[in-house]
């Protein structure tokens, strides 16, 4: 069998001409990868799970749909992707490993992470809730951010582009149409007259002309994102593509609260200024649009879980209680301190002894009390702070790579 023909049979048991997957992509290589499985496809390809046979460990393969393989457009947005990922080190970004080329075949490894996009949660239980969309907010901005102080606009902040791992943590993906803010517009691959980015999302003066894209752009895309969070549908969902540019360029900021009383004021405002059709309105860097998401978790009684990555959550009600725990400990050990300085003058009397025990056991038994008291109190009530559940992160089902571009 020749090349050619060893070739055309693996792209076709990875992109079957029928359309039937039925796990004839597991076992092939592409370099050192081997693939187990397949996790979803898109327009411009497919993501696989693979082994990295040199490291041992899971990775996402993107690999580029044999017809686009002959688009050298898409052929430099591929490699786009990898070369923007490749300068960026968040634990909110998916990493890239590797990225190559093999008899025409181009792949990206990226790392391998269980979860489910954002645009896919609210297709499966819709709308999110006030305290979710803040903590993926925080998260994706704290990702722009990083991309900010590397020079790299993403340009494609969307639903569907936002991982959600099954901690709770947000990885963002989909680097394809990103650019160095250092880029010479001649090597720049987006060509003028042409519009890239995703129309329900999309800044106004990156519609107009996508080099004109910056780090606001960014930003107004996620205000985008996060009506839709709050909403469960984008800000434009009606009319032709082009009715949907000519909205987001001409009409305010549509208010969530119009579809979701539960929305906060001052979520609305800082929505309002992230979506502001002028540049110079919006949050001019994602340090400041930060700043302000983070005062609204904290007056949400959200708190940080940087063992998780930076995750806002609620304080669960075993936080509560800790100071009592504390007063507990402190009050046990200071009842065997006394107990064994009396025990010490025993021999002066052995009633002596045995009321000390006796009131260790009494004392003791009033901190236990106390403690299943105030334990009733926070389940009965919520707790003084307002406790609540956990914000829960999604079910297993994908991975950090999205095939949908």
């Amino acid at each position: 069998v020749s090349t050619t023909q060893a070739n055309d049979a693996i792209r076709n048991r990875l992109f079957p001409t029928n359309g039937v997957h039925n796990g004839e992509e597991v076992g092939i290589r592409l370099a050192h990868f081997q693939i187990t499985g397949r996790l979803g496809s898109g327009g411009m390809g497919a993501v696989f799970k693979a082994i990295d046979l040199e490291l041992s460990r899971d990775v996402a393969l993107k690999i580029l749909h044999p017809s686009s393989s002959q688009d050298a457009s898409l052929i430099a947005r591929f490699r786009n992707e990898a070369r923007a990922c490749a300068h960026l080190n968040h634990d909110n970004i998916a990493r890239v490993y590797y990225a190559g080329n093999q008899d025409g075949m181009y792949f990206i490894a990226y790392e391998y992470a269980t979860g489910r996009t954002i645009r896919d949660v609210i297709v499966e239980n819709g709308r999110l809730g006030v305290a979710e969309t803040i903590n993926y907010a925080i998260q994706i901005t704290l990702a722009l951010n990083h991309t900010a102080a590397a020079g790299i606009v993403h340009r494609d902040i969307k639903p569907s582009n936002i991982m959600l791992t099954n901690s709770g943590r947000v990885k963002v993906v989909d680097l394809g149409l990103a650019r160095r803010d250092t880029t010479d517009s001649i090597g720049d691959i987006t060509v003028a007259g042409t519009t890239l980015g995703t129309f329900d999302y999309i800044a106004p003066e990156q519609a107009r002309d996508p080099r004109n894209a910056d780090g606001r752009s960014d930003i107004y895309s996620l205000g985008c994102t996060m009506y839709h969070m709050l909403t469960g549908r984008p800000p434009y969902p009606e009319g032709t593509a082009l009715q949907k540019l000519l909205d987001h360029q001409g009409k305010s900021p549509p208010d969530p609260r119009t579809l979701n009383s539960s929305v906060p004021e001052e979520i609305a405002a800082i929505m309002r200024k992230m979506m502001a059709n002028d540049p110079d309105a919006r949050y001019q860097a994602p340090g400041l649009l930060l700043n302000d998401l983070i005062q609204m978790a904290q007056i949400l009684g959200l708190h940080s879980v940087p063992a998780e990555g930076i995750v806002w959550r609620k304080p669960g009600p075993s936080s509560v209680r800790q100071p009592l725990g504390a007063v507990w400990v402190f009050v046990s050990v200071l009842l065997i301190c006394l107990t064994a300085v009396f025990l010490d003058r025993a021999p002066r009397s052995a009633r002596v002894t045995d009321n000390v025990l006796n009131e260790t056991a009494d004392l003791g038994k009033q901190v236990s009390d106390l403690s299943h008291a105030e334990a009733n109190s926070t389940l009965s009530s919520g707790g003084a702070s307002g406790v609540a559940k956990s914000v829960p992160g999604p079910a297993e089902q994908s991975t950090a790579a999205n095939p949908d571009k």
